[in-house]
């Protein structure tokens, strides 16, 4: 049937949360791309705006798609809600509606029309103009343009480690370690701003200890190692896994358990 599709970015195999799932199932960026189609085919044919949430477990989420664990990689990334028994997509209405879909081909034949019209002219390559022809801007890329990202560096939610820091950043946003780490650069610093963004995504972990614990594993084998620019992702990764099978839980008779502030020496880790 003509309405039997679902909308695919071409930059989806490199997103993100793409690559965050790909590290947490331990497959490939291609793999996932494969598991996210067969599990939104699922969700086109089973949801609607009348009908926004439909019952559902872990166990049958991950035989749909045929992996283990998809359905809490999906959660930990913010593409997936499950509770009670009931599953619910965000932005459901924006990406896999029968609207959404309308407002895709709409774009896609205007583009068409404009090179057609382009063409039709004499041009061959028809030129940039100073106004944007391609697919509608996304409402989450500008909601999320705000929060935290494994790849943005500019935002207090995803703190960039550098060594070039200016001296009133680095005084407020001390280092709490130093790590070896593969490649160049060689080290990489663990902030202030790495373990409040950390606290943040994992509200029921005791960060500290759990990145502690992540970082002597890393220690213990040189041939673990990662590097610089994959710390962040893999300590984000470690945590989520901890938090899911209820590792390194705070003890709620003390209350959370936060890195003081006011410390400025450098931990050993």
């Amino acid at each position: 049937m003509a309405g039997d599709w679902i909308k695919i970015e071409h930059a989806l195999p490199h997103k993100p949360e793409v690559m965050q799932l790909a590290e947490l199932l331990g497959v490939s960026n291609d793999e996932v791309v494969g598991l996210l189609v067969r599990f939104w085919s699922w969700v086109d044919q089973n949801l609607s705006p009348s009908c926004p949430r439909v019952w559902g477990t872990f166990v049958s989420i991950d035989r749909i798609v045929g992996r283990a664990e998809f359905a809490r990689g999906m959660i930990q990334v913010g593409w997936l809600r499950l509770e009670d028994g009931q599953v619910e997509i965000p932005n459901y209405e924006h990406h896999l509606s029968q609207s959404a879909k309308q407002r895709g081909v709409a774009a896609k034949k205007k583009s068409r029309q404009r090179q057609n019209v382009s063409r039709s002219k004499g041009d061959i390559c028809p030129a940039r103009t100073g106004t944007k022809t391609g697919p509608e801007k996304r409402r989450e890329e500008k909601s999320n343009s705000n929060q935290c990202s494994l790849q943005n560096t500019g935002s207090p939610e995803t703190p960039e480690a550098s060594s070039g820091s200016p001296p009133e950043e680095a005084a407020n946003d001390p280092v709490i370690g130093t790590v070896r780490c593969d490649g160049d650069p060689a080290t990489w610093d663990l902030r202030q701003s790495d373990l409040d963004w950390l606290a943040k995504r994992f509200p029921y972990l005791d960060v500290r200890q759990t990145v502690n614990e992540a970082l002597a594993w890393l220690e213990a084998d040189t041939g673990r190692r990662k590097t610089a620019r994959g710390m962040r992702r893999f300590l984000s990764g470690w945590c989520g896994r901890q938090q899911d099978r209820g590792r390194g839980r705070k003890d709620s008779s003390h209350g959370p358990r936060r890195p003081d502030p006011n410390q400025t020496g450098r931990a050993t880790f």
